[in-house]
């Protein structure tokens, strides 16, 4: 079986990713970040691991990444996070071009789709590996998992339990890429839903005036510690706490 070399385009926190195709013996010829402060902040572990297991990384600018990839010649890319549009010239230059998106597509595309989930209720979320295509992730499913969903849910935990299983599933894929086994699966675009929108702190102002119960799932979406629900009394800002008084250990990061 030919041994295929990979490149990560990395812009966010998926170490367990890169992680389980590195513990499979794979190639990792290159992990390549974007050059921006905010993002290096948040690729802190990929840099990390990448340097302690003599890792090829690369920090390129938007322009710089089509020459890069002209310059270098692997068979798989992967894109995990990362935060602009991959040209059909870098997605022709290797045989196998592929994301992992943190939900089950087609439901949440877009970069901003987390705290959706949330909201919305959703009973289960998951992971994919699809081919990537022009339209943001629009392009067929290599396979795909979910997990379930807790009404105590919070974004931590849902980025916790994405993260459990984005490794194996990008390895599922990834083995069946090499033995030639891919069998695609076209989205359904009727069921297709995007969230892009950056939310801001602002974004956590409760309406009191509506029901708690229709209230939950929005509060249970704001970061309790960074962007806490809130409301307004007497021109003071007040914040919403929600926990429980027998929480199991094991739903530390949840409500």
């Amino acid at each position: 079986m030919k041994k295929f070399k990979y490149v990560f385009l990395c812009g966010g926190d998926r170490l367990e990713a890169i992680k389980a195709l590195f513990d499979a013996g794979k190639d990792i010829g290159y992990i390549i970040v974007p050059k921006q402060k905010a993002i290096l902040m948040r690729v802190k572990r990929v840099i990390e691991f990448a340097e302690a297991n003599k890792i090829n990384i690369s920090y390129l600018e938007k322009d710089e990444l089509t020459d890069f990839f002209n310059n270098h010649n692997f068979d798989v890319l992967i894109s995990l996070g990362w935060p602009w549009m991959i040209s059909t010239e870098i997605i022709g230059s290797v045989r196998h071009a592929l994301n992992v998106h943190p939900t089950l597509l087609p439901k949440y595309r877009g970069f901003r789709s987390g705290a959706y989930i949330l909201i919305n209720g959703e009973k289960e979320s998951g992971v994919t590996v699809h081919m990537l295509t022009e339209k943001m992730d629009a392009g067929a499913i290599i396979c795909q998992s979910a997990f379930p969903l807790s009404v105590f849910d919070t974004p931590k935990s849902l980025k916790r339990k994405t993260s459990m299983i984005e490794g194996s599933v990008l390895t599922e894929a990834i083995e069946k890429i090499e033995k030639d086994e891919v069998k695609l699966v076209s989205q359904n675009e009727s069921e297709a839903t995007e969230y892009n929108y950056v939310r801001t702190p602002n974004d956590s102002f409760i309406d009191w005036n509506k029901p708690l119960k229709d209230l939950y799932n929005e509060i249970r979406a704001c970061d309790p510690e960074n962007y806490p629900a809130f409301f307004y009394v007497n021109g003071e800002k007040v914040c919403i706490q929600l926990y429980r008084f027998d929480k199991p250990e094991e739903d530390f990061d949840m409500i």
